[in-house]
């Protein structure tokens, strides 16, 4: 069992749910342009949605297998630092899916002529709502991530004033408690008559 800094852990769960809840903020005032530029601000999104991801599997990676692990409420603790990895990943999932949707511009294969412009505007016209549906899908998982990160930060703060509290009494019960005495005292040898018998 590795032995950790719990409140630094702590310390970082709660940054980290700062850093979560700034990603949503910059997801939800997103306005992409369908083409190039969407391209741009997408992929600096998902590459910081992914450093958060790795993030928040190195806490994971650093309470598992800790002291923490013997304390009682980890378990849930644990599961939910998991959910928040999921809830990144996803939230990484559906800005890709934004850029999926995206439309770039290209030269398309041989063919009957087209009018391009106007390909071009119903390409744009499908793009726009599926881009900020997978917009909104990204920001409410970032949310959830952001949430669970300071719940769990909370979680484990309460979890080892717990553990300090009940490890305070049961030393204070220790020192109070007299010791146990022998279940029955032997009584003193009494003196053996010295008369003789007749």
């Amino acid at each position: 069992m590795r032995q950790i800094d719990l409140h630094a852990e702590i310390a970082r769960l709660r940054q980290l749910g700062s850093d979560f809840e700034d990603l949503h903020g910059e997801i939800r005032s997103l306005t992409l342009t369908p083409g190039s530029d969407a391209r741009q601000q997408l992929t600096s999104k998902i590459l910081a949605t992914h450093a958060r991801v790795q993030q928040a599997m190195e806490r994971l990676a650093a309470l598992d297998g800790s002291q923490y692990t013997a304390i009682s409420g980890s378990l849930p603790a644990l599961e939910a630092l998991s959910s928040i990895v999921s809830a990144a990943s996803f939230a990484a999932s559906d800005l890709a899916c934004a850029v999926d949707a995206n439309p770039l511009e290209g030269a398309p294969f041989p063919g009957p002529p087209v009018d391009a412009a106007a390909v071009r505007r119903v390409r744009h016209a499908e793009a726009v709502p599926a881009m900020a549906e997978h917009l909104a899908d990204a920001a409410h998982q970032l949310d959830l991530a952001s949430t669970g990160c300071y719940y769990l930060a909370s979680g484990i703060t309460g979890d080892l004033q717990q553990h300090a509290d009940q490890h305070q009494a049961t030393a204070t019960q220790k020192i109070t408690t007299p010791p146990t005495r022998a279940a029955a005292v032997t009584p003193p040898a009494t003196k053996q008559s010295s008369g003789r018998t007749r």
